[in-house]
């Protein structure tokens, strides 16, 4: 909570939970126990830059929303030597994903099971 606004960073759940869908509920009990306190609840986007028709977490934030807003973190390069070192020397362009050194990295998982 900053001001009127109540930040959401992470949620996430066991396979049971998903199935269950206890973020519904979890969501539900957060608006309630925020609602004299903040006027706002960031919730966040969904992950990368693009808008997906089939990303369930940004459809899943929606569902919730009055409004959107385009927001960024950061996205800047303040070290470009940096930057270039630990992406591999691939140049940042604006239609790939930032930063390029995390590309990849929220793939979905294969289980073992």
């Amino acid at each position: 909570l900053q001001g009127e606004v109540a930040y959401s960073h992470l949620q996430a759940s066991s396979e049971l939970g998903y199935r269950l869908m206890t973020s519904y509920a979890l969501y539900a009990e957060a608006l309630r126990l925020l609602a004299s306190r903040a006027r706002w609840l960031d919730l966040g986007a969904g992950a990368g830059v693009a808008e997906r028709p089939d990303d369930g977490l940004a459809r899943f934030k929606s569902g919730w929303a009055t409004g959107t807003r385009v927001a960024y973190f950061c996205g800047r390069i303040l070290d470009p030597g940096r930057y270039a070192a630990i992406s591999g020397g691939r140049e940042p362009a604006a239609d790939r994903y930032f930063p390029l050194y995390r590309a990849g990295e929220l793939a979905p998982r294969v289980s073992s099971r």
